[in-house]
């Protein structure tokens, strides 16, 4: 609800702007030139379904009951004015989409069947983080997944192949920086 609220401001006030920046995922700023960064597939189930049937099992009722998703999407859009539910609408020349991966801008293209009409990008999230000045020979051989625990980011599969590259006899460490939850998946990869 709280994004649909920041939709309907920005569609209300975004007019008075010379460009308008959405700094997580798609939104209605009518005429005006504008940025959408593209950053989570949460609110597409569809897409989530696709990339892993497995996380059914942590939908709330809200996101598996049918005819209450609909409603409450309808609900959202009347919220935030929007006219349509394809994101794609409102993207047009006026629009850069910038994604943060990918595999984002692939699935979300895909999943709407369209190329939008507008310059697209894709940007990764940097890490701010302080490498340690080591010579090569004196490296680990470490991954490290920074994101949220979620069965999209597909961490158990990490996990599985990791565990074939070690029984290959190389030693490797994979580190998870993120909240694990206590539903299914937080349990399955802790």
């Amino acid at each position: 609800i709280r994004g649909a609220l920041v939709e309907r401001h920005g569609k209300k006030y975004g007019n008075r702007y010379d460009m308008c920046i959405s700094g997580y995922n798609f939104m209605d700023f009518g005429d005006v030139k504008n940025i959408q960064f593209v950053v989570d597939l949460t609110g597409l189930q569809k897409i989530r379904n696709q990339i892993n049937p497995l996380s059914k099992k942590n939908h709330r009722f809200y996101q598996t009951n049918k005819v209450f998703r609909k409603c409450y999407q309808h609900f959202l859009r009347m919220i935030s004015k929007r006219s349509k539910e394809n994101f794609m609408f409102l993207i047009d020349q006026n629009s850069r989409v910038v994604f943060n991966s990918h595999f984002t801008k692939n699935a979300v293209l895909d999943h709407f069947g369209i190329e939008p009409a507008c310059k697209t990008d894709v940007i990764y999230p940097p890490t701010m983080i302080d490498f340690p000045n080591k010579m090569f020979d004196d490296r680990s051989y470490e991954f490290v997944s920074m994101s949220r625990i979620s069965p999209e980011k597909q961490i158990d599969q990490i996990i599985d192949i990791l565990k074939e590259v070690r029984n290959k006899g190389f030693e490797v460490t994979y580190r998870i920086l993120g909240e694990i939850k206590k539903d299914h998946y937080g349990q399955l990869v802790s």
